[in-house]
């Protein structure tokens, strides 16, 4: 089997197993909301209490996919992908400074606006990535070695 046809299988079992911790994350959270609303608490008790289990299999899963991925190659970083990393940092640092001096209305969390943004922002932000991606020129494919 050709190195190409394993890494397309390799991440398609990666996007599978994303989407399958979406839904399984999306299902947890919409059990623990209703039972939260019902004032239950966080309703994982009896047999809801393994809830959790399916996600933790399925990320340990994904981080072994994406490690098998990630090694089955060579990883090529240049400059402004190791710019990446001090960017995501200080954004984190920025964001845990400013968080608590956020005031946040009453009736803004509640409101459908602030669910649709909130799936849209990645989506878009995931699209964005992708399409300049797109658009970025392809690595050189290896010359073959002479003898």
């Amino acid at each position: 089997m050709s190195d190409d046809v394993q890494d397309k299988r390799r991440l398609v079992a990666i996007a599978v197993i994303g989407l399958l911790l979406i839904v399984l994350t999306a299902r947890l959270l919409l059990t623990m909301e209703t039972s939260l609303n019902e004032g239950r608490g966080p309703g994982l008790e009896g047999e809801r209490s393994l809830a959790t289990l399916p996600l933790l299999i399925l990320i340990a899963a994904l981080m072994g996919a994406l490690f098998l991925q990630l090694r089955g190659g060579s990883l090529r970083l240049s400059s402004q992908d190791t710019r990446i990393a001090p960017l995501l940092a200080a954004m984190f640092l920025i964001g845990m400074l400013i968080e608590p001096m956020l005031t946040v209305p009453n009736g803004l969390l509640e409101t459908d606006a602030v669910g649709i943004l909130l799936v849209l922002v990645p989506i878009v932000l995931i699209a964005a990535l992708l399409q300049s991606h797109k658009q970025s020129p392809s690595t050189p494919s290896k010359a073959p070695e002479e003898e």
